[in-house]
């Protein structure tokens, strides 16, 4: 695993799929006591409510999180990932937005596969994954 994800490495995401993925991520961590947070959480969780509320903005997903976190982080939307993909679709499929969670963290890992050539992936929409040419 890098120590820092690739920063050349983009996928663009439906802003709906990212709000509802960060809303399970921020709310399952909320729930937890305060110890069992994870350390980094206070100095990060506004910026990702600020993620899952206004759309259209540049989203590096591990901005100021230690090399360390980033797995915690990965296993974290992964899990919400999972939690929203059992919860059913309430009101739209999950399977988009858990589709785009499991993405993220293997764009964390640096496992994210490549696109095909000339494009880049777009994860979170109806339908499911599919490919967009670079803006």
């Amino acid at each position: 695993m890098p120590d820092r994800p690739d920063p050349e490495r983009e996928i663009w995401v439906y802003d709906r799929a990212l709000s509802l993925l960060l809303g399970e991520v921020i709310g399952t961590v909320e729930r937890l006591p305060t110890e069992r947070q994870p350390a980094w959480w206070a100095t990060h969780v506004e910026d990702l409510r600020v993620q899952a509320t206004v759309s259209d903005l540049y989203f590096d997903l591990t901005d100021e999180l230690d090399a360390h976190h980033h797995d915690e982080f990965a296993r974290l939307l992964e899990e919400a990932a999972e939690r929203l993909r059992h919860r059913g679709g309430e009101p739209d499929d999950p399977e988009p937005v858990a589709e785009l969670g499991h993405a993220l963290a293997d764009l964390i890992r640096g496992t994210l596969p490549e696109p095909p050539a000339g494009t880049l992936w777009f994860y979170g929409a109806p339908g499911g994954r599919s490919t967009i040419p670079p803006v």
